[in-house]
């Protein structure tokens, strides 16, 4: 019951909570790529990255010295530091969030505070958090492991836009439809609810536009990173 009080945004209306949203996304953050390598193993996430790289990158089969490097660079990496700084710095992205949204949410003419923005931006973020672990989950218990494994934890059970990538074969047509995700747009609509609920005088077109700008920035930041590199961003 204390977890689903977090998204009672009637409640976060009045008093404005949002540590433990922000630290529950930050945690799971931090704590998922451990999982991921834990369930997976060196050998089946290695045989994902090199199958990107060859696809992405190379476009040419990968040696098989090189694949046992990859493989021994993924057993041999450390996971709770990097997983600490993670946490930390999703943490830290969430704030920025939450400012940019408080930006946003005053330019379409929202009523709001500073301290229930924050609370709506950590509350879809948290929600975003646990959509993304719920997926991996499902994933893990009813697909078979090679068949969903991808290099980063995030790709495990994501559902989205990729299967538009013939329609434009390039690397910032691919980085963009890899980028929209169904857990993306639940999280812009759980932004877009919580603002509606601070401010019952702003309508619905005008919070979804204010809780889109964070994530398009984000897709527009890879696919601009893409095309940059020059290869896709998955």
């Amino acid at each position: 019951m204390a977890f689903v009080a977090l998204f009672d945004f009637a409640q976060l209306r009045q008093r404005p909570r949002w540590i433990a949203p922000l630290a529950i996304a930050a945690l799971l953050s931090g704590a998922m790529p451990a999982v991921h390598q834990a369930i997976f193993g060196p050998d089946l996430i290695a045989r994902a990255a090199v199958d990107q790289i060859e696809a992405d990158i190379l476009h040419r089969p990968v040696g098989p010295e090189a694949r046992e490097m990859i493989r021994s660079r993924i057993v041999e990496r450390p996971l709770l530091a990097p997983g600490v700084i993670l946490a930390v710095v999703t943490a830290l992205l969430i704030l920025v969030s939450a400012v940019v949204l408080n930006l946003a949410s005053l330019v379409v003419g929202a009523e709001v505070t500073p301290g229930q923005v924050l609370a709506v931006a950590s509350v879809a973020a948290c929600a975003e958090a646990v959509l993304r672990a719920l997926a991996f989950a499902g994933a893990v218990l009813f697909v078979a492991p090679e068949r969903v494994v991808t290099f980063a934890w995030t790709g495990v059970g994501r559902s989205n836009l990729a299967f538009l990538e013939g329609f434009g074969a390039t690397a910032l047509w691919t980085t963009f439809v890899s980028s929209v995700d169904v857990v993306t747009i639940v999280s812009v609509a759980v932004a877009a609810i919580g603002l509606k609920a601070m401010d019952r005088k702003l309508g619905a077109v005008r919070a979804a536009i204010a809780a889109s700008v964070w994530p398009a920035a984000g897709i527009a930041l890879r696919v601009l990173l893409a095309g940059l590199i020059g290869f896709p961003l998955r």
